[in-house]
Order: C-alpha cells, then structure tokens, then sequence
C-alpha cells in the first residue's frame, strides 16, 4: 500500500513539474501552440507545445510566451530556456510546489497507516485441524487423532 502512494505522489510531481519545462530537453522547432480548453475556460485550461511535433504539457505562461516557428533549446534540469536568440529563465509553478507538498505528506500519511494497520499474515492451521492432531474443546476427536 505504501508502495503505491509512493508510486503515485511521485508521478505527481512528476507531471506538475514537467509542466514547468525545467526536467525536461528541448532542442528543435516549435511546430505547434495548442490550448486545450477545460470545464472553466480560461482557468483550467491544458497548454501543449510541440517541438518538432512531440507534444508537451507545460504552463500556460510558458505556452503563451513561445510561438510557432521559434526555435528553442534547454538541457534538462536547465532553469533557462534559449528561445530563438533570447533566453527566458523558468520556475518550479505554484502548482507544482504544491504537489511537492501534499505528495510529501500523502507519503508520509501512507507509512504511519502502514505501520498502524494489522499486517496480514498466512492463516494458521490450529493443532486439530492437523493430521495426528489433538482434540479439539468441542471433546471431537480430530481425524488422524489416536483416542487417548
């Protein structure tokens, strides 16, 4: 159980922070600049920049500052992106330091419920369930049971 709120805080943060840009490389053509509009247009919208037509989720503002044709190009773990022949500096989003948060205490949640919970353990067999076993309080003999 632990295991999987680890798997799932991590996976998270994970997609909250690459819509950040910084864990990710870019080198190419932005070939596309789409909005994706949600329930609340406007607010929870999902923005894709595809560079040489691989899409990526990113940030709104990320998406709105880049356009089709530009080139751009960071490492990974860069904090600053070269768009054609300028550089943007880019930040962990609020959104994402969230994520960091809540995931760490979900995690944190899981151990102590792991540590809390009654382990689950193979069933046991009682001795007069056993060949040759012993009688049982009920007085029956169990199979197998010499009569004493």
């Amino acid at each position: 159980m632990s295991l999987a709120a680890f798997a799932f805080a991590a996976l998270g943060v994970w997609a909250s922070a690459a819509r950040s840009a910084i864990p990710l490389a870019w080198n190419g053509t932005v070939t596309r600049v789409e909005a994706r509009h949600e329930k609340h247009s406007g607010i929870d919208d999902a923005w894709f920049v595809y560079v040489d037509g691989r899409a990526t989720h990113v940030d709104a503002d990320l998406a709105r500052s880049i356009g089709v044709g530009d080139t751009v190009r960071k490492d990974r773990w860069e904090t600053t992106l070269r768009v054609n022949a300028s550089t943007r500096e880019l930040a962990w989003s609020r959104e994402a330091e969230r994520m960091v948060a809540v995931a760490s205490f979900a995690a944190v949640a899981a151990v102590c419920l792991a540590f809390r919970l009654p382990r689950l353990r193979p069933g046991r067999r009682s001795p007069a369930a056993e060949p040759g076993g012993r009688t049982g309080s009920s007085g029956v003999t169990s199979p197998g049971a010499t009569p004493g």
